[in-house]
């Protein structure tokens, strides 16, 4: 009888041991073993093609947003897309795909940093090796701006992609992006392997949820999601086409013989104004109520102002001519322009064009950031006037002028007012540095 017994454990032991090896060596030649409550049915994606498993547009080459919508907020727009291969003077390359990328302040850099946003792709279904990449540029803070890859059928966010590599060397040195120690506009590459999800329809939403100006927008480009063995083929570069904003100045005319045109750039740009160099230019007039992260306010007049633009830029920006009337008091409202010396508002004769006065940001005060009422004045305005009662029934033209490049070298401004009955309340009087 024990031995009975003992022949039937060794036959019950080398039944569990076959039945074992043979789970392993199904599981080792890419099977599915009986005990894996994880195991998955294989994935039939024999119904793939290049055209149901790639974004519509996902390199940007029909240089608009076709194929990709606006899900909220005005981050995003066709402006946004754009052909230029560098950014800033010192002409660092974005290292994008193909002729058109997605720029976050737009092709002319009118678009804010301070906007929001998402934009949708179109639906595809992962095919091939199940891996998505794309080239991010910009957007710093990596818990607001980013890309989310979301199913479609319930909407789940299964990814998320940020731009994780942004260095900023501190310099505007091509040599040290070309050795790949600066990224901050130029694009980084990322892949996803969401192989897992193969077969599943999918869409990206890129997320810009920064409002601060410290690379509050995001540049994306050669979006690839269908790979096969390794490789993956970009959208057919599209045809470079010129891109400009136009603005009919053409009905653009002074109040009255005494005002200029546009004093306050209520018309949302600079037309009646003429202007010459970089430092100043339509887009640098803007709605923004308030600067930087700590959103200070510009204290501006009504809906526009000209604020914090292109400070390595270097120009002159002249008014309409106006015949000095009333008491001879004119008023403006001045930030930045910490040197002036290279920075400062002309008053100039129109028929001698002799310069008859010069102001400068007298009230500049790099002190107590961010608290304007401890006496802070950086790109805040102040309020200034200036007596020209000895000039009066001349005609005159204002002259504004940037030569800095750096060290808060630009100028906001606002409100320029040739007509008064009196100095607005609370105004500071200009100093006149031909004085």
């Amino acid at each position: 009888m024990k031995k009975i017994v003992s022949v039937l454990c060794v036959l019950v032991l080398a039944v569990s041991l076959a039945a074992c090896q043979s789970n392993e060596e199904n599981a080792e030649s890419g099977g599915t073993a009986s005990n894996n409550p994880e195991a998955t049915a294989p994935v039939d994606t024999s119904a793939c093609t290049p055209e149901n498993a790639r974004p519509v547009n996902g390199g940007f080459e029909t240089g608009d947003l076709t194929g990709w919508t606006v899900v909220e907020g005005d981050a995003f727009i066709d402006d946004t897309v754009m052909t230029t291969p560098t950014f800033w003077k010192e002409k660092i390359p974005f290292k994008h795909e193909g002729n058109w990328h997605l720029y976050g302040l737009g092709f002319d850099e009118t678009i804010k940093e301070t906007k929001t946003g998402k934009l949708k792709s179109s639906t595809f279904t992962l095919c091939g090796d199940g891996k998505i990449s794309m080239k991010i540029g910009a957007a710093r803070d990596i818990d607001t701006t980013f890309v989310a890859v979301h199913l479609a059928e319930n909407d789940e966010i299964i990814a998320k992609q940020s731009n994780t590599e942004f260095v900023d060397p501190g310099i505007a040195d091509v040599s040290k992006y070309e050795a790949g120690l600066g990224f901050t506009n130029n694009y980084a590459e990322y892949t996803l392997d969401l192989s897992k999800y193969l077969g599943k329809e999918m869409y990206l939403m890129v997320v810009d949820g920064d409002d601060d100006g410290d690379f509050g927008f995001i540049n994306l480009d050669d979006i690839r999601t269908y790979y096969v063995d390794g490789v993956a083929e970009p959208q057919a570069a599209g045809e470079k086409k010129d891109k400009a904003r136009s603005y009919d100045c053409a009905l653009i005319a002074a109040p009255s013989p005494n005002e200029i045109a546009n004093g306050g750039f209520e018309e949302g740009n600079l037309c009646g104004w003429t202007f010459e160099g970089d430092a100043f230019e339509h887009a640098g007039v803007t709605l923004d109520e308030t600067w930087w992260a700590e959103k200070i306010p510009y204290n501006k007049d009504g809906k526009y102002l000209f604020g914090l633009f292109n400070e390595g830029g270097k120009g002159k920006l002249t008014s309409a001519t106006f015949e000095l009337g009333g008491t001879g008091i004119i008023s403006f409202k001045l930030g930045g322009g910490k040197d002036p010396s290279t920075m400062y508002i002309s008053i100039v004769d129109a028929d001698s064009k002799n310069e008859v006065a010069r102001y400068g940001n007298s009230e500049f005060a790099d002190v107590n950031f961010p608290n304007v009422d401890q006496g802070m004045r950086l790109a805040n305005m102040v309020q200034y006037h200036a007596d020209l009662s000895k000039h009066l029934g001349k005609k005159l033209y204002i002259e504004i002028v940037d030569q800095a490049s750096s060290d808060w070298g630009f100028m906001t401004f606002d409100s320029f007012n040739t007509k008064l009955d009196a100095a607005p309340a609370d105004s500071i009087e200009a100093t006149n540095q031909l004085k």
